[in-house]
């Protein structure tokens, strides 16, 4: 299995990944495990090689601009091998974060989604924070690419 992390941060969950882990982030903050190939840098900038089983993002599309989104994820999403699986876990536009950033639980981003990917699960779920010691709403969004 290949794996693409959009925004891997501090590497946990591609670490915990099994298969061949490509890991994108500006600012990686750990040490890769030896399956993870961590790269720094912008994702939307990278000249990706080969197709991937799943393309995974926790908590990083966000932090762009939709325009950006729109432009430069259909080229990520193209990657993405028929049968493959694209998972978003992201703030939910009720949580009052995604007033600092790009609100992705939209009709433009499940559009898009559809259009590039096909059809979707959402499951909208209430956690607790730890880290930041306080609750607020995420969403996790699965498309299947049709084979």
């Amino acid at each position: 299995m290949r794996i693409l992390d959009l925004g891997c941060g501090d590497l946990k969950d591609a670490n915990q990944m099994s298969g061949e882990v490509v890991a994108i982030d500006k600012k990686i903050t750990c040490q890769p495990a030896k399956h993870v190939s961590a790269i720094k840098g912008d994702y939307f900038d990278m000249q990706l090689e080969g197709d991937f089983d799943l393309i995974y993002s926790n908590y990083s599309l966000c932090f762009n601009k939709q325009e950006t989104i729109e432009q430069k994820l259909p080229l990520i999403l193209s990657h993405l091998k028929p049968g493959g699986v694209f998972q978003v876990q992201d703030f939910h536009s009720g949580d009052k974060v995604v007033k600092k950033r790009t609100n992705l639980y939209a009709t433009w981003f499940f559009d898009l989604v559809k259009k590039e990917v096909g059809p979707f699960t959402l499951k909208d779920e209430k956690i607790f924070e730890r880290g930041h010691n306080h609750e607020h709403w995420e969403f996790t969004l699965k498309a299947i690419k049709a084979k």
